[in-house]
């Protein structure tokens, strides 16, 4: 089985105690060699300044140029085309918006973060785009010194709600409507709800499906519908993206990690994570 590497955004950072980074994309290119799948452990908001090419997300390949955004959830799969475009990114974790906007699940809950979201790209007008390149720069400087909450919550939530504006009425979200229909999925994003909450307590489909008063196969048939996933291959990305999380902070030990997202055994973490990545957790920590 190919391991599809798995990208953070810690290195090179200048702020070590907060975990937003905003970067230039001519600085994270030459860490994703030539056209390779790879996976990011945060979220990522790209922003095209110039240039142009191609990023699949998944199984959908949009063509960027200035002026448009592109969105990636955590666990992922993407590439890159030959042709890199000019910009930036703004990379976040999940933990951190959700703390500093005081909602537990905030990104997941945006319109181009949410699971089965129908486009990861947006194009901004030009005024738009002027706006959210301004919060961009108000961001840098704010990282550049030592930003109060409430100065960080200002200008993430000005750029999320410019951002929410525009994906919601623009032509993409309604392109793809008029190309894949409609369908209600009622039971996804409960379930999604109830695994950010229990996802490192509770591993297995059944439990949330008996919460949800619906089979297991059918639970997995809307997951995979909408998300992509099974349910079960879904927590199980949960759980390797936190364990990631936690093993590079560096100082929890490795079966204190594994009594925390309670496995059975550290033995079976850490063949669990062995066949996630390839690594056992000590090498991907010394990594």
């Amino acid at each position: 089985m190919k391991i599809v590497p798995l990208y953070t955004h810690f290195q090179g950072k200048r702020r070590t105690d907060i975990p937003v980074d905003l970067t230039g994309l001519d600085y994270l290119h030459p860490y994703i060699p030539g056209t390779s799948a790879h996976k990011l452990a945060h979220y990522d908001i790209t922003f095209v300044t110039g240039g142009g090419g191609f990023l699949t997300v998944g199984k959908r390949t949009q063509r960027l140029a200035a002026g448009d955004v592109a969105f990636t959830r955590p666990g992922e799969t993407r590439f890159w085309g030959k042709d890199r475009p000019e910009g930036s990114a703004l990379l976040f974790e999940g933990d951190f918006a959700g703390a500093l906007f005081n909602e537990e699940g905030y990104a997941d809950r945006q319109p181009f973060f949410k699971p089965g979201r129908l486009t990861a790209k947006l194009h901004l007008e030009e005024a738009s785009f002027a706006q959210a390149c301004s919060l961009l720069g108000n961001l840098s400087r704010l990282l550049d010194g030592t930003p109060e909450r409430a100065a960080l919550r200002a200008c993430l939530g000005d750029l999320f709600a410019l951002l929410k504006e525009a994906y919601t009425t623009g032509p993409e979200p309604e392109e793809a409507r008029a190309a894949e229909g409609t369908q209600a999925y009622p039971y996804v994003d409960e379930f999604l709800r109830m695994a950010a909450a229990d996802f490192r307590r509770q591993h297995a489909t059944p439990y949330y499906a008996e919460h949800l008063g619906i089979t297991s196969d059918y639970l997995n048939e809307q997951m995979k519908a909408v998300v992509g996933l099974s349910s079960k291959q879904y927590l199980l990305n949960r759980l390797f993206l936190e364990a990631c999380r936690l093993l590079k902070g560096g100082t929890t030990s490795v079966a204190d990690i594994a009594d925390h997202l309670h496995f059975e055994s550290l033995s079976y973490f850490v063949r669990f994570f062995r066949n996630q990545s390839g690594l056992s957790p000590r090498e991907y920590r010394e990594s």
